[in-house]
């Protein structure tokens, strides 16, 4: 398993939820969530490119998908042990943010995971029972975020 993809110094946007990455001449189609596509912090820069990475080849196809921090990825682990969450559902659920997410799981807001395309009811009862996500909220927020 790949724990990083280390690219040259552009990532050509390629469609919605998607970029290319360039590695030694190479492009590379890498999935990423709508709040990892819009951060623009590796624009104009001349350093190579560090993202987090998971790599799915369930389906018979090698598929990347990529992250700005291992804090996301860890939320996105947790995400794809959820019945019924695959994983590009998790990357739009990550769209919320992945502290948000975890906040959402800790509140059990299931309204709010509801409001994402591919969650149900069924979907969002999971999810705010999901332990990962629980244990997730110990270890990566601060404690006044849910005050």
């Amino acid at each position: 398993m790949y724990d990083y993809l280390m690219l040259d110094k552009n990532l050509l946007p390629h469609r919605p939820g998607r970029i290319i990455g360039v590695c030694n001449s190479i492009g590379y189609e890498i999935r990423v969530s709508e709040a990892t596509q819009l951060v623009d912090v590796y624009k104009g820069t001349t350093r190579p490119i560090f993202l987090r990475s998971r790599m799915d080849t369930n389906s018979g196809v090698f598929t990347h998908y990529g992250f700005t921090s291992l804090k996301e990825r860890e939320v996105f682990d947790a995400l794809i042990t959820v019945k019924s969450v695959g994983w590009d559902t998790a990357l739009k659920i990550l769209a919320l943010g992945w502290d948000v997410v975890i906040q959402l799981a800790a509140k059990g807001d299931v309204v709010e995971f509801q409001k994402v395309k591919g969650i149900g009811g069924k979907a969002a009862a999971r999810l705010i029972d999901c332990k990962r996500l629980i244990a997730l909220e110990k270890t990566l927020l601060p404690k006044t975020a849910l005050d």
